[in-house]
């Protein structure tokens, strides 16, 4: 029974200690696995020699041996416990947390995309108005200033109708709605690009975060956040450089512009409980009783040595005549 405890408590820290990893390396499922079986594997051993150095260590608990077994057993349930509680705390605390973070992105990304499409349409909206009386004055004005104004106004970048030769009275409005047809059909080409990048990023990565794929759960999230800012970035420099509209979205919650970012990019917020960093998610949970549990593991482990029966101790009755001890049964 206890050689069936120590397994389970054996299994359980393997476990709990590739998670752990795994969440720490960002999803390196290799190095995870590889650190967290070589770790459990050296205490295996080093709780075996414990057990059949026990009638030496019961002896002098303070012997060379005993303080080496002991100092090493101890330097290796450091890195196992370290693991061990960040994936407690990971399952427990923070995983309802990310998960919300990544319906947060979801939503957010709907957001930005809703903004653009209104502001892109009113822009074209206004532009074919504007196009469209600059050419109705040009056509019916006699008034040489009036001409002058509103052929430099359509020879803009914004209008880029430069060429007013062959405009009249029954042709202006065909210029006009060309003109609107074009910035459609090159903002609904950007719009598609995004579209496609967020159904793509969505499909493989979304159902990871709320399915939670324990083994991809940090890259899933990592992708969501790379989408949801690259999106934002290409949707902002569209209405910068075709519609002259900026910083449209510095006014949605959690986008701002980071210190020494090129092109003036911008980023949504990080999250507080980044689950590949140790200290960021136990300031933010503080879960301090996960050690709890971590010292019940470490006691399945060390059951068999508590349970192993020694012939006796050896006890010195005096000493002064140290052939007066003998083997204390």
């Amino acid at each position: 029974m206890q050689t069936i405890l120590q397994f389970i408590g054996l299994f359980l820290l393997m476990i709990l200690s590739f998670l752990g990893a795994n969440y720490l390396m960002e999803g390196d499922i290799f190095v995870a696995g590889a650190l967290s079986l070589v770790l459990v594997i050296i205490m295996y051993f080093l709780i075996e020699f414990l057990k059949k150095r026990k009638v030496e260590i019961t002896k002098n608990k303070f012997s060379t041996t005993s303080i080496l077994l002991w100092t090493a057993f101890t330097v290796v349930c450091l890195p196992i416990s370290y693991l061990v509680v960040h994936a407690l705390n990971v399952e427990i605390n923070a995983k309802k947390d990310l998960q919300a973070f990544a319906k947060e992105l979801n939503d957010k990304n709907n957001e930005i995309v809703g903004i653009f499409q209104t502001e892109n349409q009113q822009y074209i909206s206004q532009t074919y108005l504007e196009a469209s009386n600059s050419l109705e004055a040009y056509v019916t004005s006699n008034n040489k200033s009036v001409k002058d104004t509103n052929e430099t106004k359509l020879s803009s970048p914004r209008f880029g109708i430069s060429d007013l030769s062959q405009i009249n009275k029954s042709n202006y409005l065909n210029k006009a709605t060309a003109l609107q047809s074009a910035l459609e059909i090159k903002s609904q080409a950007m719009l598609d690009s995004v579209t496609k990048r967020t159904e793509t990023t969505i499909n493989e990565n979304y159902h990871l975060v709320e399915n939670w794929s324990r083994l991809r759960v940090v890259v899933a999230i990592k992708e969501l956040e790379n989408m949801l800012n690259s999106n934002a970035n290409q949707l902002k420099r569209f209405l910068e450089v075709e519609n002259y509209k900026k910083d449209i979205f510095l006014d949605v919650d959690g986008f701002t512009v980071p210190e020494q970012t090129a092109n003036n990019s911008i980023t949504y917020r990080t999250i507080d409980f980044d689950i590949s960093d140790f200290s960021k998610l136990w300031d933010v949970y503080a879960p301090i009783w996960l050690f709890f549990p971590v010292l019940l593991f470490f006691g399945l482990l060390l059951l068999p040595y508590f349970l192993e029966k020694t012939a006796g101790v050896y006890d010195i009755k005096s000493q002064e005549d140290p052939m007066e001890g003998g083997i204390e049964i």
